[in-house]
């Protein structure tokens, strides 16, 4: 799922630094700092830098400080930053098994360069996946889906503080788009790990950040919260996902591409409720358009949407307050998505094209010497 990727993206980076990490628990006293990166780099497919490094072997934790993550073949180009990591290894199965395995994670003022490249691609993920052995058929969303579940069954806690994703879009029509999604925080939590690969492994997770708006006075907000039921092939969900007062301008270039509407101002609110159980999702989404300008050209004024005209939907839409109320729902299998329209929308079509019967049946009274029929 496209809405979904950003959120894989970033846990291939958390997975890449619990991976580092990891090593550089077992290696510390074994190599100098730069053939320490060297050896991280290349065992996890990434080229990799930090300033500083500090282990507690007493209290099993590791501090690592202006943390890096390069585009392949770079020193230069950071995928991924944070000015602090803090890490706690699993005292116990340390000591038995001589594995390092991270119980909690701290990253703080922490900084995601995330590109969709023209081809659709991310640049993190283009990274991750370098290459497969010949006859390998295992799909992305199968690999995504193990991973997220040996993450979170060795992770028990993971917490973002005051970090940043920055954004930048190639593929989109109109693009290059980019945005900045500050004051990024995030709680991860995961309970014991199950007996059985047949039962879930349960989590919780909780982000928010905030984006600036730059002709309005207050910033957009934007807050997810999430419990997951992780299996080793696959992950259902149930997530609520609140936005409030998102600027539409900032997002011109997708209203343009993928909906018939273009804007000169607004605001956008939106509630949805995510839900995917069995790989089938059903999400409904309503969605609160405030001071809404809405630019109709004369050569798509009268376009067909919904099955009738955007000029003739948009007043059935409209609320006493003059917001506009537009609600859909996703439903279906994740590889073969299906929209629909909410009942607010229904009721809209169906009001417009009630009226459209009643003119057009006036008119015909009208034009036979008859009386109104209606």
């Amino acid at each position: 799922m496209k809405r979904l990727r950003p959120l894989k993206i970033v846990l291939i980076a958390f997975s890449a630094v619990v991976i580092s990490v990891s090593i550089v628990f077992l290696l510390i006293s074994m190599f100098g700092k730069t053939a320490l990166e060297q050896a991280i780099s290349k065992a996890i497919g990434f080229n990799i830098g930090f300033k500083s490094i500090g282990v507690d072997l007493d209290r099993y934790v590791v501090n690592l400080n202006d943390f890096c993550i390069y585009k392949k073949g770079s020193f230069t180009n950071k995928i991924f930053y944070a000015g602090k990591c803090t890490l706690v290894i699993d005292k116990t199965i340390f000591e038995k098994e001589k594995k390092a395995v991270i119980r909690d994670l701290v990253l703080e003022r922490g900084i995601l360069n995330l590109v969709k490249n023209r081809n659709g691609t991310f640049n993190l993920a283009c990274n991750y996946y370098r290459s497969r052995a010949f006859g390998e058929s295992l799909a992305y969303a199968d690999t995504v889906s193990t991973q997220f579940y040996d993450f979170a069954r060795n992770v028990k806690r993971v917490e973002i503080k005051n970090s940043t994703i920055s954004f930048t879009d190639h593929h989109v029509p109109g693009g290059p788009f980019s945005i900045s999604f500050d004051d990024f925080n995030l709680t991860f939590r995961s309970g014991e790990a199950p007996r059985s690969p047949t039962q879930p492994l349960n989590v919780d997770c909780r982000f928010s950040f905030k984006i600036h708006n730059i002709r309005y006075n207050r910033n957009s907000s934007v807050m997810f919260n999430g419990k997951f039921s992780v299996y080793p092939e696959k992950s259902d969900m149930d997530m609520i996902i609140n936005t409030e007062y998102v600027d539409l301008m900032q997002f011109l270039p997708y209203f343009r591409a993928y909906t018939p509407f273009s804007f000169n101002s607004g605001l956008f609110s939106s509630n949805t409720r995510l839900q995917i159980i069995n790989n089938t999702i059903n999400s409904p989404t309503v969605m609160v358009f405030h001071n809404l300008g809405i630019l109709i050209d004369e050569k798509v004024k009268n376009a067909q949407f919904l099955t009738t005209s955007v000029n003739k939907v948009a007043p059935y839409l409209t609320s006493a307050g003059g917001d506009i109320v537009f609600d859909f729902m996703l439903t279906g299998p994740v590889n073969n998505i299906k929209g629909d329209l909410g009942p607010t929308a229904k009721a809209a079509i169906g009001l417009a094209i009630t009226k459209e019967v009643a003119n057009t049946a006036q008119k015909i009274g009208q034009s036979m010497g008859q009386k109104d029929p209606f």
